[in-house]
């Protein structure tokens, strides 16, 4: 799979390979799509070993929370 994509130089594993997939899915579909596509009977499995979590900060409670520094 690596080979077919070009990815077999830059070091890439496949486990890592699997793992982005995993957490590609999982944020852009859901954690159950991912773990069916991983072929794991439960979706713990995935979100403990496969799907990284999304830490991206979400605007709406960054905004509320900016509140706090605000001086009033």
């Amino acid at each position: 799979m690596l080979r077919n994509a070009g990815l077999e130089t830059m070091g890439i594993t496949p486990h890592a390979f699997r793992r982005t997939g995993a957490t590609l899915l999982a944020s852009e579909l859901g954690m159950q799509v991912a773990a069916d596509v991983l072929g794991h009977t439960s979706m713990s499995t995935t979100k403990a070993h496969y799907a990284e979590p999304d830490r991206a900060v979400k605007s709406e409670p960054a905004t509320v929370l900016q509140r706090l520094a605000s001086p009033s």
